[in-house]
């Protein structure tokens, strides 16, 4: 196995394992410039990067799901605060946006209709 083989599973483990850019920037030795550089450039370490990240954020997601089931001393409001800092998570914060029509009444549902219907009919001269 080749030594740039060796770096990307070694950065594919560490990603598996819940590590950040920044961790993995640490192991190789590499600035973020460096990291930011090659991620534009090379497309294998881009591709593991992408996954990476992936498999990073459902290690954290996992834990979150483990610690509900657990005994064990859980700081939910910590967890949430890193998962909205390194994953970009939000409140909801208004939950008439993008709201599920089948959790809609049936009221609400012909109201929109209707008032869609209005506004598409062309205006009377």
């Amino acid at each position: 196995m080749s030594d740039v083989s060796l770096k990307l599973k070694e950065m594919m483990d560490m990603y598996s394992a819940g590590k950040s850019d920044i961790q993995v920037m640490k192991a190789l030795r590499i600035t973020k410039a460096m990291f930011n550089d090659y991620y534009k450039k090379h497309e294998p370490f881009r591709r593991v990067v992408d996954q990476g990240r992936v498999d990073s954020e459902a290690w954290w997601v996992e834990q979150g799901q483990l610690a509900l089931h657990s005994e064990a001393r859980f700081n939910s409001t910590v967890w949430q605060l890193n998962m909205k800092n390194r994953f970009g998570w939000a409140e909801k914060t208004d939950s008439t946006t993008n709201v599920d029509p089948a959790q809609k009444s049936t009221e609400e549902l012909e109201r929109e209709l209707k008032d869609y219907m209005q506004a598409k009919q062309p205006a009377a001269h």
